[in-house]
């Protein structure tokens, strides 16, 4: 039985991990668009992914509580590395449900007309709070990850999130950056 607890709670997390990768891909398309509908529809593809992190969000608590509800094993649900990574989880949940997948889905709704885009049209394409927001809730779940192998105290806990976040910040204003350099090279 634990096997196939283990089994579906990797496999949920291949799925947010799949997910993410599919919503980054959309924000970097909508950044480098050059054509209004392009833009809209990377955009309109990035909201529509969102509820899937709930859904695998759900189903990577749901396993993971029956691990550690499984007694078999050396952690129960007090472990610090299993509290750090259910608060982690709500956090970056609560910041792509209510800050990223609004803010996208408005910049969408934004988009109105065809053909090529204005420069405010642009502008709103290149969002940096989509940007930076999306890696730092990816690099908080890669964070979340090695809390699952390393299992560590509650001093490595905040180090391993506190690390993960500022390492997705950096990421995410990398692609920013390098988003806008693409865009004027092509513009």
């Amino acid at each position: 039985m634990t096997n196939a607890l283990l089994y579906a709670h990797i496999l949920s997390l291949l799925i947010l991990i799949m997910n993410a990768g599919a919503v980054h891909l959309s924000e970097v398309k909508a950044a480098t668009a050059g054509t209004v509908a392009e833009a809209r529809s990377a955009l309109r593809t990035a909201v529509a992914l969102g509820p899937v992190f709930g859904i695998g969000s759900l189903l990577l608590v749901v396993t993971g509580l029956s691990l550690a509800h499984a007694g078999d094993n050396d952690f129960d649900y007090g472990s610090s590395w299993i509290v750090s990574a259910f608060i982690a989880l709500v956090i970056i949940n609560a910041h792509g449900a209510g800050r990223l997948g609004p803010r996208a889905k408005r910049l969408a709704d934004q988009l109105a007309g065809d053909g090529p885009l204005s420069t405010e049209q642009r502008a709103l394409t290149h969002d940096k709070q989509l940007s930076v927001g999306g890696w730092f809730n990816t690099a908080v779940a890669m964070g979340i990850v090695l809390l699952m192998v390393a299992k560590p105290a509650v001093l490595g806990c905040v180090i391993t999130l506190v690390v993960a976040a500022v390492v997705g910040l950096l990421i995410g204003l990398a692609q920013y950056s390098l988003t806008g350099r693409e865009r004027a090279v092509t513009a």
